[in-house]
């Protein structure tokens, strides 16, 4: 019970940490929309890759 309280303070720092640089990155270099479109065409290219590799390898995972 004390290991998950543990694991959970750590997801919410590590998350409050992750939106507190997000915040200064975009006040720093104020860009803000195009970080979230790099962001977004990023995630889409993988998203894109992933499956096309999946298609072409015929769905086969070699965990």
């Amino acid at each position: 019970m004390q290991q998950q309280d543990i694991q959970q303070q750590k997801d919410q720092w590590l998350e409050e940490i992750d939106m507190t640089l997000t915040e200064q990155q975009c006040r720093e270099l104020g860009w803000e929309q195009t970080t979230l479109f790099v962001e977004m065409f990023s995630f889409l290219c993988m998203a894109v890759i992933s499956c096309a590799l999946v298609m072409y390898r015929g769905g086969t995972h070699d965990y």
